[in-house]
């Protein structure tokens, strides 16, 4: 079974609140109902945001998540690693490198996209 990150984010804030799994059939049901479906590893099994706490979450916050505020994070951290690249220690290049690298994986998933996607065209291009 393929599982893909799902990223929670305040819309106005792009804060993350929670990081989740995805299979097909929880994107499927998310899409069909309305409500955010994800998959739990420790229980491996289906499970709906709020089934037990109250807490759901509704599709259109979960689709249109801070798509914005993920791309000016990306942006940010570029720079940072950047600065960081021409005089700072390579144990700071290889920070800001892992917070580059986190934002994008978040502004994938934002888009709805998998960083599967990326590996295959870095694949293609290599040819």
């Amino acid at each position: 079974m393929e599982l893909r990150a799902a990223v929670v984010q305040e819309a106005e804030s792009g804060r993350v609140l929670m990081l989740a799994w995805m299979n097909d059939e929880a994107e499927r049901l998310t899409r069909e109902t309305g409500e955010a479906w994800f998959w739990s590893r420790s229980r491996q099994r289906l499970w709906r945001k709020g089934e037990t706490s109250g807490n759901t979450l509704a599709v259109a916050e979960l689709l249109e998540a801070g798509v914005g505020a993920c791309a000016r994070k990306v942006g940010e951290e570029a720079v940072e690693l950047s600065v960081a690249a021409l005089d700072e220690s390579d144990e700071r290049v290889v920070e800001e490198a892992a917070d580059l690298v986190y934002h994008l994986y978040v502004l994938l998933a934002a888009r709805g996209l998998d960083v599967s996607q990326v590996e295959d065209e870095l694949a293609r291009r290599a040819r």
